[in-house]
């Protein structure tokens, strides 16, 4: 009812807020704790992630992992156990400071204004469909800013391979019908 509904509202609310503390504890400390985050293999993540993130696993056995949030609890919040929320401006804050942040934030901007521009309302509604569903998987504001693009290049890669299947499946399937038509007339 009502009351479950306002209850389920409230909680969600409040982890979201509390998300907003994560990020605040991260930006206070971020400079003082580099000599952990080194430790921990925390260092230069983005720079990690944007290198890594073409190489498939099964061809790099040693590829760094590009996130790890344990890591990031256990530096940041003494605990472990849990995966503490990063944002892409956190990550860009860690790996470059505040130059980064605008840079990087300017860059995903762009990208995404460039986007919306190419798939406008003249390209039709799949097309419109298909672009802002690949920017929802894509553009995750609780991931790393390299995340952003290690995932882009998966969309981009699987969507490319999808639509050339779909083109070769119906060219087959168009020459597959006229060779069926051809015959039925020389019958």
């Amino acid at each position: 009812g009502v009351v479950d509904n306002t209850a389920f509202v409230w909680r969600n609310l409040a982890a979201r807020l509390d998300h907003i503390a994560s990020v605040a504890v991260i930006v206070g400390q971020y400079r003082d704790l580099q000599k952990e985050e080194r430790l921990y293999g925390l260092d230069h993540s983005l720079l990690k992630t944007l290198v890594s993130a073409p190489i498939p696993r099964a061809l790099w056995k040693g590829k760094p992992v590009v996130s790890d949030g344990r890591a990031m609890g256990l530096v940041y919040f003494g605990n472990g156990t849990n995966s503490f929320a990063s944002t892409p401006m956190v990550e860009l804050l860690r790996n470059g400071g505040w130059v980064a942040v605008i840079l990087g934030m300017s860059i995903l901007g762009f990208l995404l204004a460039l986007g919306h521009r190419t798939f406008d309302s003249k390209t039709g509604p799949l097309t419109q469909g298909l672009f802002g569903t690949i920017v929802l998987r894509v553009v995750n504001w609780e991931a790393g800013y390299g995340t952003i693009f290690a995932e882009a290049l998966r969309v981009v890669f699987v969507t490319v391979v999808a639509a050339l299947l779909v083109k070769c499946s119906l060219t087959l399937f168009r020459r597959l019908r006229m060779w069926l038509v051809v015959g039925q007339v020389r019958q």
